[in-house]
């Protein structure tokens, strides 16, 4: 097993001590879910030891062809391989679960595999939090609102500018004035206020007298209050900007999980790729050296006249063909390690490779695709986001129908003042309420023709009927592709068994080939018996190959399509013991009732225009079934371990045998 460390900054690999890895395998044990050792028995090796009596004397008329220098060709003409393609590094064995652990933790970035590639997702989890700063923002909208001033003056104006001509002396005189006022708006559409607002400007004599009206201080205390009566009334158009706010926040906390749902299955679907390039490479390196061992015994047949040069060409270009697809298989090992690398964020190089060990599902399931359905339109992070954007519209509606209004306030004004030569004496005669005036009114308004609020109201409407068409197309789409996906994984599944069948025949057509091969008839027999028997040979090499090659990459296909049939119903995540702090399903199951208690829009301002169409009934949440709900709870035998984000349940350490079961049985029945 490995080791995982956390810090705080660095994941540290540690790695404990196991034995060597066996040289071969009859069948890879992917294949076989088991290792076992080789049984086939080598050819005789390439020390330069000859082949038994029985062999050589076999092998007669021989003839020599003359070959053109410019196809000659030296043994050491092929350039030595590096390090990281000769896979000369240590080994490091490699769970799915540590690598999906340390993809969730190393980053906050996510990353999934599109188009063979690894590819940055537009979602970051970064954007929940900008979000729901966005979303305090808007709560702000009722927040008290306080605002005050203070300006001096000084004042020197040329004489008869005072009341016009009359008055022949200057006017001088130094001027402090002091304005306040505290305003609240409320969920109603109402605004209160009040505010110290003292005239800025009073009737004044030049150098009059004290029993004149002259004062020196002038208060002024005064309580407004509006409430909007058609246009702009009621809390639900008020609080509408705030509901649109909360359920943006909520549908970016979908994105990110729908992308985490992404960035797990590329995981799931990186590691089964690179088994099956290891698969590939077993096989590769188990045929390697019979294939070698074919042109050694050609050779040794040519020395000894009883083969051509064409003989031993043949069997060259075989080898030659099988060293190719060999550097291939190295090659594609390492591009199938550094994609997975990637998206563990993991160092390029470390001196360690990555081994899968983990066993994958070999087993049939079927699924029930009405179930799946309906476990997608629960838990499908696109259907639920588009839900929300429906009741976001929804709201945006209700707001443009509102705007149809005139606009009708009531309106009331209280004022209390207070006059004086001293501060004080200002401010208790205005305490007094002895000089109080009020207002109370109505004020109305409306455009002509109100064009304006009926064009946003139409442009609405359009997008309301839009986004709920496209809710349901996407509901039906989501069907069809769980059906293909269905359709998809039985189909692998086949075709791995008929491949798993192939690789069984091949190994004992494989085992007889060979044998036929090194054990000649008696002397005196047919002549052609070892060139039948080198073919014969070849293209048991060659079909093994194949057959091994195309069970390792159906396999690994048959899981990733399991992991995406999980990811279509939103479902890959709870499966797998993995749980986002501030899940969206508990706010949304929270809230269901409010966010999707959707009421169908009656157009009452033009009677030639179509009215919004009811909710359909995938925009309601549905009950969960019951195996969707066992699904959400996490293994009794799990403790959570919180990082970056997320909440990642810890199997218990045991046998080898149930670690190795990561594929939940989340399916109706099994076949």
């Amino acid at each position: 097993m490995i080791v995982i460390v956390l810090t705080r900054d660095v994941v540290v690999l540690a790695q404990p001590p196991w034995g060597t890895r066996p040289n071969g395998f009859e069948r890879s044990p992917v294949l076989a879910g088991q290792r076992a050792e080789r049984s086939v028995p080598l050819l005789p090796d390439s020390n330069g030891t000859a082949p038994d009596a029985t062999v050589a004397d076999s092998m007669t008329g021989a003839s020599d062809l003359p070959v053109g220098p410019m196809f000659a060709a030296e043994d050491g003409d092929v350039q030595p391989l590096s390090e990281r393609l000769s896979l000369n590094t240590a080994p490091r064995e490699l769970r799915l679960r540590d690598a999906i652990q340390l993809s969730l933790s190393k980053s906050d970035i996510v990353q999934t595999l599109d188009s063979g590639g690894v590819q940055i997702a537009d979602v970051t989890r970064y954007d929940p939090r900008i979000q729901g700063a966005r979303s305090d923002a808007a709560n702000a909208a009722f927040d008290p609102r306080l605002s005050a001033a203070y300006l001096g003056s000084h004042v020197n104006e040329p004489p008869d500018a005072f009341f016009g001509p009359g008055l022949s002396l200057n006017t001088r005189r130094d001027e402090g004035d002091f304005i306040a006022t505290l305003s609240k708006p409320w969920s109603t559409g109402a605004t209160t206020s009040v505010g110290y607002l003292p005239p800025l400007g009073y009737l004044y004599f030049p150098y009059g007298t004290t029993d004149q009206f002259n004062p020196i201080y002038s208060s002024s205390l005064v309580f407004e209050a509006k409430q909007p009566l058609l246009r702009g009334a009621g809390t639900k158009v008020n609080l509408a900007p705030l509901r649109i706010a909360q359920l943006r926040a909520e549908q970016s906390l979908w994105e990110v999980k729908q992308a985490t749902l992404a960035q797990v299955r590329s995981v799931e679907e990186a590691y089964w790729d690179l088994q099956a390039a290891l698969v590939t490479l077993d096989a590769m390196e188990f045929v390697f050296p019979l294939v070698t061992e074919v042109v050694r015994i050609e050779r040794y047949r040519a020395q000894s006249e009883r083969a051509t040069r064409a003989d031993v060409a043949r069997a060259s270009i075989q080898s030659d063909q099988f060293q190719q697809q060999r550097l291939l298989a190295r090659n594609s090992v390492v591009e199938k390690e550094l994609r997975l690398r990637n998206l563990m964020g993991l160092e390029v190089v470390d001196g360690v490779r990555l081994v899968p060990v983990d066993l994958p599902t070999r087993e049939s399931f079927t699924l029930d695709h009405a179930s799946a359905v309906a476990n997608a339109i629960e838990n499908r992070p696109d259907l639920v986001r588009q839900r929300l954007g429906v009741r976001i519209r929804e709201l945006e509606y209700d707001v443009a129908r509102n705007g149809l209004r005139p606009q009708l306030d009531l309106r009331a004004i209280y004022r209390t003042s207070g006059v004086g030569q001293r501060l004080d004496d200002s401010l208790q005669q205005l305490s007094d309420f002895q000089y109080s005036t009020w207002t109370l009114g109505l004020t109305f308004s409306v455009p002509l023709g109100n064009r304006a609020a009926k064009a946003n109201l139409r442009a609405e409407e359009l997008q309301l009927v839009r986004d709920r068409a496209l809710l349901r197309q996407a509901t039906q789409n989501v069907s069809f592709r769980l059906m293909d996906l269905i359709r998809e994984t039985e189909t692998s599944f086949a075709q791995y068994e008929l491949a798993l069948r192939r690789v069984q025949n091949t190994q004992e057509w494989l085992r007889a080939a060979r044998i036929r091969f090194a054990n000649p008839p008696p002397a005196g027999g047919n002549q052609d018996w070892l060139l039948l028997a080198l073919y014969d040979y070849q293209a048991a090499l060659r079909q093994h190959i194949d057959a091994t090659t195309d069970a390792g990459l159906l396999l690994a296909r048959y899981n990733t399509l399991l992991a995406r049939v999980e990811e279509a119903q939103g479902i890959l995540l709870e499966n797998r013991g993995i749980e986002l702090t501030n899940d969206p399903c508990e706010a949304v199951q929270r809230h269901a009732e409010d966010l999707f208690a959707n009421q169908p829009p009656v157009l009452q301002h033009a009677t030639n225009r179509p009215s919004a169409p009811a909710p359909i009934e995938a925009a309601a949440p549905r009950a969960p079934s019951s195996h969707a709900t066992r699904y959400s709870q996490p293994p009794a035998d799990r403790q959570p371990i919180m990082q970056a984000g997320h909440s990642v349940w810890q199997e218990p350490t045991g046998d080898s045998a149930s670690r190795s079961r990561t594929r939940p049985r989340n399916y109706s029945s099994v076949r």
